[in-house]
């Protein structure tokens, strides 16, 4: 089936104050002024293709890379994802030809892993979108870590002290892998398709584009790359820094702590989210973080999140992702695909199956 999307540039979005429309203007001009992302190799790689030869998936994401291109479905902005339609039989001939069919089945069992029985997000979809985050945050360079499913293959990776919390969703996968790895899938790809349905799966998520093609490692990435709920500001954005990610990613990204809840930060205070409403994708993190005085009492903000918080190159992003929930959600579907692609060096190849999520 053809996809039908409208690419287009994000227009600014109408603000009731007229001095936060100033500050988004001011903030995005920084960001037109700062090189970073065209220069970093997720860029490099497609910018060297002329336009006659570039994939129309390769086309897609040197928009979306850049936050230019449609990253999300969203109806209220004219763009919608694709449904799939008169989806083969899995394990038919016509299913093992279409590389989105086994996803299709796949992303049905995630999406019903992920809900609670009265619709919510549980605590499956909170641990994939963490999985999926630190599987790609270890990238050190070319070659070196990134979206290879090494959090998962790994024994010594997964039992690092950063990624304890998560075995309970790594388990689940590998039972879903074993169920569907005789259809050509990766671990890698399972990770980051997960963590696309599970955002969508809480109320009020983002539904955003998927691309498959990524290749599985049993070798553990390197370590010291995952942010701390201790580290300060300036250690966060330096790591996402060298990852070519801008504050505006970083807090982006950040959001999702609006579904988090914490286990192993602060054991005595186990099962605290990082906001009021853990079990739906809204702005009340960025609110409750912005001002403590508005979070409740078993509300736990962890440390790094306060000081980017009122940090003088992050704050900002908050204030404009309080105000603005359209806004986030589109920054932070741009900042998750081009997280889950770290280094995976072959995007012209890569196959979109965002068709395939439920």
């Amino acid at each position: 089936m053809r996809f039908a999307y409208v690419f287009a540039a994000l227009a600014v979005p109408i603000y009731a104050h007229p001095s936060m429309a100033n500050l988004l203007n001011e903030l995005m001009a920084r960001d037109v002024d700062d090189s970073t992302i065209n220069d970093d190799e997720l860029m490099s790689s497609l910018n060297g293709v002329s336009d006659s030869s570039i994939t129309d998936v390769g086309s897609a994401l040197k928009k979306i890379l850049v936050c230019k291109g449609t990253a999300k479905d969203t109806s209220s902005s004219g763009l919608t994802i694709a449904k799939y339609d008169n989806v083969p039989k899995l394990g038919s001939d016509k299913c093992k030809k279409d590389t989105c069919c086994v996803w299709h089945y796949i992303g049905k069992d995630l999406k019903d892993l992920f809900t609670n029985p009265d619709g919510s997000c549980n605590r499956f979809a909170r641990q994939i979108i963490r999985l999926g985050f630190h599987d790609c945050i270890t990238h050190a360079g070319p070659n070196k870590g990134g979206c290879d499913a090494s959090i998962v293959n790994s024994k010594e990776e997964n039992g690092r002290p950063e990624n304890k919390g998560m075995q309970e969703i790594t388990n689940k996968l590998k039972e879903l892998y074993g169920k569907y790895d005789d259809n050509g899938i990766s671990m890698a790809d399972l990770i980051q398709f997960g963590a696309s349905v599970a955002v969508h799966t809480c109320p009020g998520g983002p539904r955003y584009r998927v691309f498959m093609g990524r290749n599985d490692t049993n070798d553990a990435n390197p370590s010291g790359l995952v942010p701390s709920p201790s580290d300060t500001a300036d250690d966060i954005l330096e790591k996402f820094r060298n990852k070519s990610f801008l504050p505006r990613n970083v807090i982006a990204l950040l959001g999702a702590h609006t579904v988090s809840q914490q286990f192993v930060v602060n054991t005595k205070l186990a099962g605290e989210g990082q906001d009021s409403t853990p079990t739906k994708w809204d702005t009340k993190y960025f609110e409750q973080t912005l001002d403590q005085s508005k979070a409740p009492k078993n509300v736990f903000t962890f440390q790094s999140d306060i000081n980017l918080a009122t940090d003088s190159d992050s704050k900002s992003w908050f204030k404009v992702f309080r105000d603005n929930k359209e806004r986030w959600d589109y920054e932070y579907a741009c900042a998750a695909i081009r997280l889950s692609l770290l280094n995976v060096y072959n995007l012209h190849g890569l196959t979109e199956c965002s068709k395939a999520l439920p």
